[in-house]
């Protein structure tokens, strides 16, 4: 204890009262520097940026606030706003009763996802300046269009954040009772534009505007509350059927501009035969189109229909049939009395269902409808069948891998491969654009390829014709 106390006025000694104040004013005007410092600094960051800086992981606003305002500021100019959100509204088709002590389903991933809603017009510039003035931002995307019921430059999304972003679809009223909605990277500058509003792809990829250019069929819909807030929206009223619908809705348009390039080329036949024709084809198509949905059945244009739409967007006028295909595991023995009784009468059956199975039907025009049926290889490669009636002989027509794809076909919703171009090559081969008056299906197809013989034993059973 002496020791402590000598120690200490030893040090008093040596340090004068003077010198000490000064040391603790230094260190006090050190301290107010930095904060001075600090504060300068703060206040020249960006809003959002000072936000999370405060909070790096945690947004302290309630989202459900920013959710509000969005809704209310769109709701007061007119506006009504579908959910399509598939992860709300799959997590929301699961919950029956809806109470205000269930935990808020957009809270729990809005700080690292974007909202997807959907308006069925599009949004006027006057909404825009009333969100600006409350603090949000907002980008819009946009695409061009050269189809026959859209033109020239289209907006296709708005995206809008505070503290959370949402992004509203445009759904536009197509043939049919059809919604079609836009790309997200069909506007060139889509990525400057996620950037300057600071919402990174990954928050946005889920979303159905990000997958792919699609179409749905335009549900009914109620409102119905958001669990765990008290704000109201438009959900599909069959929400199963909605995310049913929206997993297989990617769309491809045809491409009117090569049409045009192709009639300007080869002249647009427009003879009393030829209208006729269309005419008469386009009634057998949507016949077959009736059967086959009601049963279920998965079709797409095929051969000399699917290369008119690809070179024409028409169907080809000197062609004297309809084809489609399907896979082979979609056949049934219910197509041909569904057939039949929307008026088409078969009146050929060739191969087996586990081997070039061919289809072909008649309506009262007598034009044919042709059903080709397609197997997988193990390679990954595609092919059907054909058998020549007389001899018995056996063809074989391979296509690379596909995927499938709605359209729009002269107002009928069918679907199409979604490469069209890369399919109906391998079918017609590099210089399938001109167009080609004489046609042999057992050599003229670039990837046809003799594929045996059935043994005479079994032509009862495989090559099957019809008499009226």
């Amino acid at each position: 204890m002496l020791k402590n106390v000598a120690l200490f006025m030893s040090f008093k000694k040596r340090v004068s009262r003077p010198r000490l104040q000064f040391w603790l004013l230094f260190g006090l005007v050190t301290l107010l520097l930095q904060l001075i410092i600090f504060l300068i600094i703060l206040h020249s960051m960006d809003d959002e940026f000072r936000w999370n800086w405060y909070s790096p992981n945690l947004n302290f606003t309630d989202p459900v606030d920013d959710l509000d305002i969005v809704k209310q500021v769109l709701s007061d100019h007119g506006y009504s706003i579908y959910i399509i959100d598939k992860d709300l509204l799959q997590n929301n088709s699961n919950i029956a009763i809806i109470t205000n002590n269930q935990k808020c389903l957009v809270c729990k991933y809005l700080n690292s996802r974007t909202l997807e809603m959907a308006v069925s017009k599009d949004i006027e510039r006057e909404v825009f300046k009333t969100f600006r003035s409350i603090g949000f931002h907002s980008v819009s995307f946009s695409c061009t269009k050269n189809s026959l019921d859209l033109q020239g430059e289209i907006s296709t999304a708005y995206l809008i954040k505070r503290h959370y972003s949402f992004l509203i679809v445009v759904l536009r009223k197509r043939e049919g009772n059809n919604w079609w909605f836009g790309h997200m990277k069909n506007d060139i500058n889509y990525i400057g534009k996620l950037t300057s509003i600071g919402v990174p792809f990954s928050n946005i990829k889920h979303t159905l505007f990000a997958r792919s250019e699609g179409m749905i069929e335009k549900f009914k819909a109620s409102w119905k509350f958001i669990p765990g807030t008290h704000l109201d929206f438009l959900f599909p009223v069959n929400i199963t059927a909605f995310l049913l619908d929206s997993s297989k809705c990617r769309y491809v348009e045809c491409n009117q501009e090569r049409a045009n390039r192709f009639n300007r080329t080869y002249g647009l036949v427009q003879t009393k035969s030829a209208q006729r024709f269309r005419h008469k084809a386009w009634k057998l198509l949507s016949k077959a189109k009736a059967v086959l949905d009601s049963l279920g059945i998965e079709f797409w244009l095929n051969s000399g229909t699917l290369l008119g739409y690809a070179r024409e967007c028409d169907i080809i006028a000197h062609s004297r049939d309809v084809d489609i295909g399907t896979m082979a595991g979609s056949y049934s023995d219910k197509i041909e009395p569904a057939m039949t009784s929307h008026g088409l009468r078969m009146i050929l059956r060739l191969g087996r269902p586990n081997d070039s199975l061919e289809l072909s039907f008649s309506d009262q025009s007598s034009i044919k409808l042709d059903v080709f049926f397609f197997y997988r290889d193990s390679d990954g490669t595609y092919w059907n069948g054909g058998t020549q009636v007389k001899s018995g002989r056996k063809f074989k027509y391979t296509f690379p891998p596909f995927e499938l794809c709605w359209t729009l076909f002269k107002g009928l919703k069918v679907k199409v491969p979604c490469n069209t171009e890369k399919f109906v090559e391998a079918n017609y081969g590099p210089n399938w654009f001109t167009p080609v008056t004489k046609w042999d299906w057992k050599s003229s197809p670039f990837n046809v390829r003799p594929n045996g013989q059935w043994p005479p034993t079994e032509w009862p059973f495989v090559i099957q014709v019809f008499q009226p």
